[in-house]
């Protein structure tokens, strides 16, 4: 018998179908490759737009300047977009931890956590307090929901929903980094990844 509140577990490896079918944040390579073939595309574009995503963590679709006015016209006529998960609310806690509820292309919002604070580095592995380097940690979620079902949390309450895209996954991080207007190089970040429903 499932708890309450529980939905049917799904298994963590089930990959579900992208909130935003026509989002172009989290294909690879041959995905954009193969995006851009259907307007007659050469594959070289798909490197400049790979890099506007990724690189530049461009939101804009217009604003990619490296493609063609009218490709990227004919690309949001037929319903592309970056699709970046956006941040809708943010809460700070007295030590500069921020949690922030970050809502992707369906509209469903999952939380991802900022803690600034760090050792300065670990010890052995070339980046020990003394440097120029400071590290913080974002904390990202994998799904929709919870399968612990822990009776003081709302979102234990909603079960498990779905897994996370690649894209959503990554967007996260996207979102939390340009918030904090990280330079990469010059801060090293920590991940770490939430997936409780690996656990059943």
């Amino acid at each position: 018998m499932m708890p309450s509140g529980r939905k049917k577990p799904i298994s963590i490896l089930d990959s579900p179908e992208a909130a935003g079918a026509h989002s172009l944040f989290g294909l690879n390579n041959q995905q954009l490759v193969d995006v851009l073939a259907e307007f007659g595309e050469s594959a070289y574009r798909a490197k400049q737009l790979s890099d506007a995503l990724y690189r530049q963590w461009e939101e804009d679709l217009s604003k990619v300047s490296t493609l063609p006015k009218k490709l990227r016209e004919a690309l949001a006529e037929r319903g592309y977009r970056v699709g970046l998960p956006r941040i809708v609310e943010s809460f700070t806690s007295i030590d500069g931890t921020e949690r922030y509820l970050i809502a992707g292309n369906d509209g469903q919002t999952v939380e991802t956590v900022w803690m600034p604070d760090g050792d300065g580095g670990e010890a052995g592995d070339g980046s020990e307090a003394g440097t120029d380097l400071r590290r913080a940690t974002i904390c990202v979620s994998s799904q929709i929901g919870c399968a612990v079902n822990c009776q003081f949390c709302l979102t234990a309450k909603l079960g498990i929903i779905r897994n996370l895209t690649a894209g959503e996954i990554a967007g996260q991080v996207v979102a939390v980094l340009k918030r904090h207007k990280v330079e990469i190089g010059k801060r090293r970040i920590n991940l770490v990844l939430w997936a409780w429903a690996s656990l059943f």
